[in-house]
């Protein structure tokens, strides 16, 4: 069975840094690649998405008052032929200074190992003002 895909090749949304817009991220980035709700990506898609909104909102100078984050999706072309590949990068505001007392506090990255657990590409590159993770999760032809 091969899926069709209606979805521009790119599209992109800024998000305030505040707990309550992780859920409109994840509705978004889905709305952004329509799989089907029994697609075996549809899942780790949502769950990657919230966990990198999560984690710009806690670990980086996005979650600050007035912080943002931006999510961007890049659909790969051939993903009309069955297969397919989506590109997910999280641009946050980079490092806050409120990570070390994190994680004496008790945070474990937990979040992170599912992520590259769940993701067939995972980088991060960091700037001076801003930190990008980049995830790529593919699938065959026929997994739905």
């Amino acid at each position: 069975m091969s899926i069709t895909l209606p979805v521009p090749v790119a599209a992109w949304q800024a998000f305030p840094g505040t707990p309550g817009q992780v859920a409109a991220a994840r509705a978004w980035a889905l709305a952004a690649v329509p799989l089907p709700p029994y697609h075996p990506r549809a899942a780790d898609l949502a769950v990657v998405v919230a966990e990198l909104a999560t984690n710009a909102i806690r670990h980086s100078m996005s979650g600050a008052p007035g912080g943002r984050y931006c999510l961007q999706i890049e659909l790969d072309p051939d993903s009309c032929a069955g297969r397919g590949a989506v590109d997910l990068t999280c641009i946050d505001l980079g490092p806050g200074d409120g990570l070390a007392e994190e994680r004496a506090a008790g945070e474990s990255g937990r979040g992170l190992v599912m992520v590259r657990a769940l993701v067939d590409d995972y980088r991060v590159t960091p700037t001076a003002t801003s930190r990008e993770v980049r995830c790529r999760l593919t699938w065959p032809a026929g997994a739905a």
